[in-house]
């Protein structure tokens, strides 16, 4: 059965991760001593996908770490596919990946970004039609879990010039690529950013009328679910922006974003006169 196959793989990666360990004894050391393994604020046992019920072990980690590299760049490029069975199983690799090497799975993220843009449009284009293999849900999963490991300041220089300058096509792909990484990012490393999210999710460009109805529908759902993040979390966006100058900026942001919705609205209206006068 598939979960005596899984049970099996993830039994033999412990066996080839304690190798490693006795092979690379100092090392290991090293990095328990001096404390080198992982950042204190990500919890590296939550939200993992099965079958992981918490942090694989750190020769196991090494070791696939070590050997990633060789394929990686080929398991992205499968993202893109003709043959959504291969991009499925290209997604479901990069999420097993993504637990076991983790933040530096994100190394070269300009390039990693590209190839999930060009996969994400693909899955748009053609969701309809493969909508039972539920690739687009697993990208989505997959960006989640590696916004656990990435600092938004990283992902958002990234992202914001796509989603500002590009093709509408590139544009919405980005934006369905932050809305993401929000979801999956831990509040702590997203309240400093915050403003800037904001203001990103509900720009002209993003959602304003001129924006494209296809980019538009994505932009909404980016800013849903900022809003949602904020709402479980409004205590400590309150206490981030206690000093004056930071509540200016807020200011600023949430009236881009009244604005624009403000600004959608009237335009619904106006839609609806049209299709009455036309009856």
């Amino acid at each position: 059965t598939v979960i005596e196959v899984t049970n099996a793989a993830l039994e033999c990666i412990d066996k080839c991760g304690e190798q490693y360990e006795r092979d690379h004894s100092d090392e290991i050391i090293e990095r328990r001593q001096f404390g080198v393994d992982g950042d204190d604020r990500i919890d590296y046992n939550a939200g993992l996908p099965t079958p992981f019920t918490c942090r694989p072990s750190l020769g196991a980690r090494l070791f696939v770490r070590n050997n990633t590299s060789r394929f990686f760049l080929t398991v992205l490029g499968e993202l893109t596919n003709w043959r959504a069975e291969t991009r499925l199983r290209s997604a479901e690799l990069l999420l097993i990946l993504a637990v076991f090497c983790e933040e530096h799975l994100t190394k070269d993220l300009h390039r990693t970004l590209n190839n999930f843009a060009k996969a994400i449009d693909i899955e748009l284009l053609s969701h309809h039609e493969h909508e039972h293999l539920k690739v687009f849900d697993q990208i989505e999963q997959v960006l989640c879990l590696m916004a656990k490991f990435v600092d938004p300041a990283t992902y958002l220089r990234l992202v914001r010039p796509r989603m500002t300058e590009d093709s509408v096509q590139m544009q919405r792909s980005f934006v369905v690529i932050l809305s993401s990484l929000i979801k999956g990012a831990s509040f702590h490393r997203l309240c400093p950013h915050w403003v800037e999210l904001l203001s990103l999710v509900s720009s002209p460009r993003c959602i304003g009328a001129f924006a494209g109805s296809k980019v538009r529908l994505e932009g909404l759902k980016a800013l849903r679910t900022l809003c949602h993040r904020t709402e479980s979390n409004n205590v400590e966006v309150v206490a981030h922006f206690k000093n004056y100058s930071q509540h200016i900026y807020l200011g600023q942001a949430f009236s881009t974003c009244v604005d624009a919705l403000e600004e959608l609205t009237i335009d619904s209206e106006e839609e609806n006169v049209l299709a009455l006068s036309k009856e």
